[in-house]
């Protein structure tokens, strides 16, 4: 599967000049958002996206803490921001937050995208700059080494010369509820 990741970093590059806090681009883009209680288990529904007569609808667990509701946030946004090949109505539900997506374009797509809005080229390489290994610097930018696994493949694609010593995968986040 052939994913685009300069297209995807120029989109959440722009959205981050429009706006750089998750919850302002929302309103900014004119993006329904509601929480609804969807239950507390690791597996419940993390968050959903509808796109339906070009009305962008994100739901969010509000069973969740709110560290993990911004993470769904981000990554719901993005199902709106890249383009898919998907035709009429367009719809989404996660029950993983960076799941092992490999076969679903639009799902790695929309983690792409959460890493590249939530994390600039810059800020990344300066923090590598300090000597700090993979998990230290996901810590000093205080996301999710998963998170910081989708930058870097989107770097290393870029030309950036990085290597994740992990591989996101599904259900990580189950662990942190």
């Amino acid at each position: 599967m052939n994913i685009d990741y300069e297209t995807i970093h120029v989109l959440a590059e722009e959205a981050r000049k429009e706006e750089a806090d998750i919850d302002r681009l929302i309103r900014y883009r004119g993006i329904e958002l509601y929480y609804a209680s969807m239950g507390k288990h690791p597996r419940s529904c993390k968050g959903f996206c509808v796109i339906t007569s070009r009305i962008p609808v994100i739901g969010i667990n509000a069973d969740f803490p709110r560290r993990l509701q911004r993470l769904v946030k981000a990554h719901e946004v993005g199902h709106i921001m890249v383009p898919s090949d998907a035709k009429g109505l367009r719809q989404y539900h996660d029950f993983d937050v960076y799941g092992n997506y490999e076969n679903d374009r639009d799902e790695l797509n929309a983690n792409i995208w959460s890493a590249e809005y939530q994390l600039s080229d810059d800020e990344v390489m300066k923090v590598l700059q300090g000597e700090y290994g993979f998990f230290e610097a996901a810590r000093c930018l205080r996301v999710a080494p998963e998170l910081l696994d989708f930058k870097f493949r989107s770097m290393k694609a870029r030309g950036f010369h990085l290597n994740s010593p992990i591989y996101a995968h599904k259900n990580y986040m189950d662990k942190s509820l």
